[in-house]
């Protein structure tokens, strides 16, 4: 366990390090550049912006905040263990059930907030769904959750039955490989799950000048 603690905390160390020193921080580099909104925007725009935002905050906010909690009273009390121990069957179906459950329940719990939140988006036209199909969204959402969180949870598993004593180290290589083989599948299967493309037909691009044709 001592190797493993380090092995985190190395890990972690490096990524705030590479975060540091990849990403332009206006806030630790004391630049603060000055954005002049009023140059290409009206007061009333500017104005609808800041009560759109007022608004909906609190709602996306409060969502967020309320599934946090859920996922802690789950994962840090005695709750989580009781509720996927209760599924009956083979491990890898409590795995599979289990998984199933908690993320049904975490959205089921933000759905009010959900709900208002999308309220809002619809007040200030920044959506246009129906009630009917942002439903079939979250549903399609919950099953690309269900599934690959499930597969995540699966090898996880397996992992630690198999290697006991040094699962962590085998999980975050299989973490790496999740994501590689996850970045090629995810465009090819699950955007089509929520979204329609279609090739975009021939025609003449009136380029601007400066434009690389």
């Amino acid at each position: 366990m001592r190797g493993a603690w380090l092995t985190l905390l190395g890990c972690l160390a490096a990524a705030v390090l590479l975060v540091l020193l990849t990403v332009p921080f206006p806030v630790l580099s004391g630049v603060h550049p000055h954005v002049d909104v009023a140059r290409d925007f009206t007061s009333s725009e500017i104005a609808r912006e800041k009560a759109f935002h007022a608004a909906g905050r609190p709602w996306a906010y409060g969502s967020i905040v309320v599934s946090l909690v859920f996922a802690g009273l789950l994962g840090l009390t005695r709750w989580g263990g009781r509720l996927v121990g209760g599924v009956p069957g083979h491990w890898t179906v409590k795995a599979l059930a289990g998984t199933a459950l908690v993320l049904a329940l975490g959205q089921l719990v933000t759905l009010p907030l959900d709900i208002r939140a999308e309220s809002v988006l619809r007040r200030y036209g920044l959506s246009t769904q129906t009630w009917a199909g942002w439903t079939d969204d979250r549903l399609r959402g919950l099953a690309v959750q269900v599934a690959l969180t499930g597969i995540a949870v699966l090898v996880v598993l397996a992992l630690v039955r198999r290697l006991p004593s040094t699962w962590w180290a085998a999980g975050a290589v299989a973490a790496v490989l999740l994501t590689v083989v996850g970045s090629y599948v995810y465009p090819v299967l699950v955007e089509p799950v929520f979204n329609r493309f279609t090739p975009m037909a021939e025609r003449v691009l009136n380029l601007l000048p400066g434009d690389v044709g």
